[in-house]
């Protein structure tokens, strides 16, 4: 609950919103492949200008927390494929089952849909950086993503600087998270799938070592012997 409003429950607002009818046609051609779609920078700007108007009305009746109103999905179920790769099967079609013994009401809420349910046919990776979702041309998604892992190297380093006089674990747990950046980093420079590779197992490493600070704690705070932490690598602790 944010200050100054102790003692009140704060609203927000969840599900589809009604979109602009000319953003509708364009998702539904989209989806479908049945009309002309408008280029990617186009779209983005009308997803864009609706997204400002629903979270403006949202704001307006006073709604606490807004949403985007997923204005700029054809619809939360098949959103997926928009983000990864890997759906590109026949696509079914949509079933409720809460729905099915009620037929005329059925065909009456679902007249229009254009929604198709995605299906696996492939690897399932994602996809999403090549997309212009955050205001990003996909031509520029690479350099994002190389200054969004510096800033986090940047904000962990100075976290593993402040734990060199706490016991070693702490280090090296932070020292770890420094090392996959940076490996992370240079795999996004190269394109080398070994080092991003690398990247990765450095991560079980640090989830291994939280796992055991994790058994640390917990036995510390239930009476018992604490494991060896190592000494601080500045001070005597």
């Amino acid at each position: 609950m944010y200050a100054g409003q102790a003692g009140r429950t704060l609203t927000t607002h969840t599900g589809s919103l009604p979109r602009p009818p000319e953003l509708a046609q364009a998702l539904a051609s989209r989806e479908t492949g049945a009309g002309p779609v408008p280029p990617a920078g186009a779209m983005a700007s009308m997803v864009a200008d609706a997204v400002t108007e629903v979270t403006g009305r949202q704001a307006a009746i006073g709604i606490d927390i807004v949403s985007d109103g997923e204005v700029g999905k054809i619809g939360y179920s098949t959103y997926v494929k928009e983000r990864l790769s890997g759906f590109g099967g026949d696509p079914g079609t949509l079933a409720l089952a809460d729905l099915d013994d009620h037929p005329a009401f059925t065909e009456r809420a679902l007249a229009g849909l254009v929604t198709q349910m995605p299906s696996c046919d492939g690897p399932v990776s994602y996809t999403g950086k090549r997309h212009d979702w955050y205001g990003i041309p996909a031509a520029d998604a690479s350099t994002a993503v190389e200054v969004y892992l510096i800033c986090w190297l940047v904000a962990i380093g100075a976290l593993t600087f402040a734990t060199l006089r706490m016991p070693s674990s702490f280090t090296l747990l932070f020292g770890l998270v420094d090392l996959a950046l940076v490996l992370l980093l240079i795999a996004s420079y190269s394109g080398s799938a070994a080092v991003n590779k690398a990247g990765g197992w450095v991560v079980m490493a640090f989830v291994a070592e939280a796992i055991y600070i994790y058994f640390h704690v917990m036995l510390v705070a239930t009476g018992g012997k604490g494991l060896p932490m190592g000494r601080p690598l500045l001070g005597s602790g």
